[in-house]
C-alpha cells in the first residue's frame, strides 16, 4: 500500500513539475480597459436579458468587428443564436 502512495505522489509531482505555467494569452478573452467593443458586449448582455435576441446578436456583431480577439464576444453570440434559434420567450 505505501509503494502505490508512494508511487501516486510522484507521479504526481513529475506531472505538476513538467507543466507548463498557465498564462493569460495577451490580446484574447476580455480586455482589462473600457473598450467600445466592451460598450457593444455589454449593449448584447442587456438585450439577452430583455428577450430581444436580434438586437443582442446586432451588438455582438458590432463587437467583433470592432475587436475580433474578444473571444467573449464569438461565445456570447453563439449563445444568443441557440437561445432565438430555440423559441425560448422571454418572461
Amino acid at each position: 500500500m505505501k509503494r502505490i502512495i508512494f508511487a501516486v505522489i510522484s507521479l504526481f509531482l513529475v506531472i505538476i513539475s513538467c507543466a507548463p505555467a498557465i498564462r493569460p494569452q495577451e490580446g484574447v478573452g476580455i480586455p482589462a480597459d473600457r473598450s467600445p467593443a466592451m460598450d457593444y458586449i455589454n449593449m448584447g448582455f442587456a438585450s439577452l436579458a430583455r428577450g430581444e435576441y436580434g438586437r443582442a446578436i446586432e451588438a455582438f456583431n458590432q463587437a467583433i468587428s470592432l475587436d475580433p480577439k474578444l473571444t467573449i464576444a464569438y461565445a456570447a453570440r453563439a449563445n444568443a443564436y441557440q437561445i432565438q434559434k430555440s423559441g425560448v420567450r422571454h418572461k
